[in-house]
């Protein structure tokens, strides 16, 4: 078993993992709208996004994970 104090530092991580992934998130879409917007394909773009938002499940499930463990 993980000792407490190791899971609320794991948690601190998972933390920071989820909200640095929304704030990639946010970057990428906004750079798929004004590339869309001016007409350019976005394609490739776009498949950076599903892998983005892919990794940001695993953070999310992560932080699932320790909460669950921290009985939170």
């Amino acid at each position: 078993m993980i000792a407490p104090v190791m899971l609320v530092r794991y948690l601190a991580e998972a933390e920071r993992h989820v909200k640095s992934g929304r704030d990639i998130l946010a970057v990428q879409r906004q750079l798929i709208a004004r590339l869309e917007k001016g007409g350019r394909n976005a394609k490739a773009q776009k498949a950076m996004l599903g892998l983005f938002e892919q990794i940001q499940r695993s953070f999310l499930a992560r932080r699932i994970r320790i909460l669950k463990d921290l009985d939170i």
